[in-house]
């Protein structure tokens, strides 16, 4: 493929965080020439793929507002710039992880509809690059989509939308008036991208199916891709039970019941669960204790969670049984699903088969799927007896990795949804 495509998305490329990794594996098989990012946040990129970039970031949009000078630049990789203190109100309030309260959503997205991005340099990096297509990451601020509508428009290119979770069908029962203006607003511009896109790419068949009827727009899957399928089998596994990843959406009470019931059961070296997690709320963290059939480990590099999974007899993957959470994560196939089944390692997969990261493991028989507490001993007692039972599970994951999330196959996808649409 030979075309060249602009790459929209709140965080830069690189190995910091889940999306970021997502995307640099969907793109990465394409050359640095071919391959230009637009990003929002005041993170730095970290990629070995792609070289050339385009910030324009809150801190700049916010400062625009009094001002009134364009903002954005051209981003050196080499080039590591660190905030002006005065910003960091943005970084802590706005951009804080787990920081959702509809006021934010409704400031940052008037202060970008207020700031000053539209600018020459956005307009000169573009007309150097010449893209072909835009790739759009979904997000749920409104102000991204208002930006790829921007640009999509005066350049006339076509759009593809990438969806990794639902920010659209789960509207939230509540009577706050905040929530339910900056939800209308986010579904005004996403049904304006929508229809203007070409198509859409989505985690699961359960969104595409969806988002299909809802956006009467054509989707594909995309499973998440791994880089884990040719490594897995160079580390020596240990005799221990590992979960790395968030501990938001009731994850960390669902681990805390997998712990107890592990310590119950008292097979020595695997009666608690190595947690790995950057979690820094004390009413999360303050639970994740031995009492609890938890060693909370704290954060550590994406790299080392990657070790960690392969050299793990067993990881666990949860989601909560509590319909709010239920209700959030439905479409969602965890960014870590692709790591674990190429891992090698035994999954133990602790949640309701409605969410589509379980029921995706069930189908394939790729996990020990635990979906009631009331089960949960007899079927840990029952994989822990059985070498053959892990033996099967881990043969059919490996057997689903290579099948959805082989890298090569997943950009190859890509690239030809790409191909059709010239």
């Amino acid at each position: 493929m030979d075309r060249k495509v602009l790459l929209i998305s709140h965080n830069a490329l690189g190995k910091e965080n889940n999306m970021a990794r997502t995307l640099e594996n969907q793109f990465m098989g394409l050359r640095s020439e071919q391959i230009a990012q637009l990003f929002f946040s005041d993170e730095n990129p970290n990629s070995e793929y792609c070289d050339n970039y385009f910030r324009v970031s809150d801190s700049e949009v916010l400062r625009s507002l009094y001002s009134r000078k364009e903002v954005g630049n051209k981003i050196n990789i080499t080039f590591h710039e660190s905030i002006d203190n005065k910003d960091e109100w943005i970084k802590t309030k706005i951009r804080k992880k787990g920081n959702r309260r509809p006021a934010v959503y409704l400031i940052r997205n008037l202060i970008w509809l207020l700031g000053k991005w539209k600018s020459k340099k956005l307009d000169d990096w573009l007309d150097q690059f010449k893209p072909d297509v835009i790739y759009f990451a979904s997000g749920d601020y409104a102000f991204s989509y208002m930006v790829t509508l921007y640009i999509a428009k005066r350049r006339n290119i076509p759009v593809i939308i990438g969806c990794y979770d639902d920010f659209y069908i789960d509207k939230r029962k509540t009577i706050n008036p905040l929530y339910h203006i900056t939800y209308q607003n986010l579904m005004k511009k996403a049904k304006e991208l929508f229809d203007l896109s070409s198509a859409f790419v989505a985690v699961s068949d359960m969104m595409v199916e969806d988002y299909s009827k809802l956006f009467n727009k054509k989707g594909y899957t995309l499973y998440t891709p791994t880089n884990l399928l040719n490594n897995s089998s160079n580390f020596k596994k240990q005799e221990i039970i590992t979960y790395a990843g968030n501990l938001g959406h009731g994850r960390a009470e669902q681990l805390i019941s997998l712990g107890r019931a592990l310590k119950k059961i008292g097979v020595p070296s695997l009666d608690h669960i190595d947690v790995y997690s950057g979690e820094i709320r004390t009413e999360i963290t303050g639970s994740l204790t031995a009492d609890n059939g938890i060693n909370f480990c704290g954060r550590v590099p994406a790299e080392k969670v990657q070790e960690l999974m392969i050299s793990s007899k067993y990881i666990v993957h949860t989601e909560s049984f509590d319909e709010t959470f239920t209700k959030r994560v439905k479409y969602s196939l965890s960014t870590k699903i692709a790591d674990c089944l190429a891992s090698g390692s035994c999954i133990i997969a602790y949640g309701p088969k409605e969410v589509a990261s379980i029921s995706y493991l069930e189908k394939d028989e790729a996990a020990c799927v635990i979906s009631d507490e009331a089960s949960l001993e007899k079927k840990l007692i029952g994989l822990f007896a059985s070498d053959e039972e892990k033996k099967r599970i881990c043969a059919s994951a490996k057997k689903l990795a290579y099948r959805n999330h082989s890298s090569d196959k997943n950009r190859e996808l890509l690239c030809n949804i790409i191909e059709s649409l010239f």
